[in-house]
This record gives structure tokens, C-alpha cells and sequence, in this order.
């Protein structure tokens, strides 16, 4: 697995956000539907890389390439998928 796809716990619902209220001109159901499926999606994604972490030990993904302290760099360890799978519960 690769580290990289940790960002799509951050991008899915900030892309969804920004795009439900295009969903809501087309039907309220349809925009509950998506925010329930992304809550859904993100719960199971963070146990399925918190199993990957567990096994693997804690890893960094480097965004851009850019090193630091220019670049962004995401810590993913045991801790932070916890809290990420609290909160998408």
C-alpha cells in the first residue's frame, strides 16, 4: 500500500464539501447519500492503512517532493489513524 493514498483521508471530504452544493440543486437525498458514504469510505480506508501501519511501523509521506522544511510532509503513525477512525465513526 502506498503511503501516498493517506491524502485521500484529507481530500475526499474537502473535495466533497466543496462540491455538495452542487448535489443539493439536484436532490437533498443525493447529498446525504454522499456524506454518508464518504464518512463510510474514510472509516473503513483508516483501519485498512492502520493495519498497514501496525505491521509496517509508522511512515512519512513527502508531498511535492520538497523536502523540509519547504515541503509538507504527513506523519502517519498508529495514533493519528486511531483518532482519524474516532472521528470518521
Amino acid at each position: 500500500m502506498n503511503v501516498n493514498y493517506a491524502l485521500l483521508l484529507i481530500a475526499l471530504p474537502l473535495a466533497l464539501a466543496f462540491l455538495q452544493p452542487l448535489f443539493g440543486m439536484l436532490s437533498k437525498k443525493l447529498t446525504k447519500w454522499i456524506t454518508f458514504l464518504t464518512l463510510g469510505f474514510n472509516f473503513i480506508y483508516s483501519i485498512l492503512l492502520l493495519n498497514f501501519i501496525l505491521t509496517n511501523g509508522p511512515q512519512i509521506a513527502v508531498i511535492g517532493n520538497w523536502k523540509p522544511p519547504f515541503g509538507i510532509n504527513l506523519y502517519i503513525s498508529a495514533l493519528s489513524l486511531s483518532f482519524a477512525g474516532i472521528i470518521y465513526f
